[in-house]
C-alpha cells in the first residue's frame, strides 16, 4: 500500500511511475488537503478506482475534514463505496 497516493507532495510524478503496478494499492491520506478535487480524481482514475483506499492519516488530520475534501471529488456513488470500504474489504479478505 503506497500511502499518500504513493508519493506525498510528488503525487503526479509518483503516479506517472507507479500507476499500473500489479498489486499496488494507494491511499488518500495526507493528500486531499493539497490537491484540487480535479487532480485527486485524475490520480484516482490513473491508479484505478479498484486500487484506491480511504485514509485520513488521523491524528494528523481529522476524519471529518478529510471526508469534506473527499466529498468534493466528482466520483460516482459506486466509486465512493469502493474507495471507502469495498477495496479494503477485498484486499484484507473480509466479507
Amino acid at each position: 500500500i503506497g500511502a499518500h497516493f504513493a508519493g506525498w507532495s510528488m503525487w503526479e510524478e509518483a503516479t506517472e511511475k507507479l500507476a499500473g503496478t500489479p498489486n499496488l494499492y494507494v491511499d488518500l491520506s495526507s493528500s486531499l488537503y493539497a490537491l484540487s478535487s480535479e487532480t485527486a480524481k485524475e490520480l484516482i482514475h490513473a491508479y484505478g478506482v479498484d486500487k484506491v483506499l480511504w485514509g485520513s492519516d488521523y491524528p494528523m488530520w481529522e476524519s471529518v475534514s478529510e471526508m469534506e475534501y473527499f466529498n468534493k471529488i466528482d466520483l460516482t456513488d459506486e466509486e465512493r463505496k469502493m474507495i471507502l470500504y469495498e477495496n479494503a474489504a477485498r484486499l484484507l479478505n473480509i466479507d
